[in-house]
């Protein structure tokens, strides 16, 4: 696999982040009252030409923390370490912040994936999935794993 490079992309001058931050609004529609405590960063990651994962991370100025909200790699190229490598550039960008995460309890992979770069179980949420169109045919709601990763400490 070719080298694979990550980029932030939340300028505001950039018109791929405006574009990419109307299409999560869309998505994430409570995103745009944001703006005293909050803020929202997007990036990308890409393979030569090839953009190959995408996150979008909650910044909490008050408590130095962040969440990630989404995170995505295109199916062709999972089981690559391509998310491994993505939480650890996001790690090393920001040293000093905890990271919490939501993920359902069926999707193993991530679960596995969250594990092996230190982040740990807090609770599981039952039914956190209901309002959000996933896998209609689930009554009552897919449970999550709320999971967190404790930043060492920089000083």
């Amino acid at each position: 696999m070719s080298t694979i490079k990550f980029k932030f992309i939340s300028d505001e001058n950039n018109p791929k982040y405006h574009l990419i931050y109307v299409m999560l609004c869309n998505i994430f529609p409570d995103m745009m009252g944001y703006k005293t405590f909050t803020r929202y960063t997007a990036s990308i990651a890409h393979i030569n030409n090839d953009h190959v994962a995408f996150t979008l991370l909650e910044f909490d100025k008050l408590l130095k923390s962040m969440t990630i909200v989404s995170l995505g790699v295109k199916e062709e190229y999972r089981g690559n370490k391509i998310g491994k490598l993505y939480i650890n550039w996001i790690k090393s960008k920001y040293p000093d912040h905890d990271i919490y995460l939501h993920v359902s309890i069926r999707n193993e992979n991530a679960v596995k994936l969250y594990k092996s770069t230190g982040f740990k179980i807090i609770k599981t949420q039952k039914e956190y999935y209901s309002d959000m169109g996933y896998e209609p045919y689930v009554k009552n709601g897919l449970d999550a794993y709320y999971m967190k990763y404790t930043a060492i400490s920089v000083k």
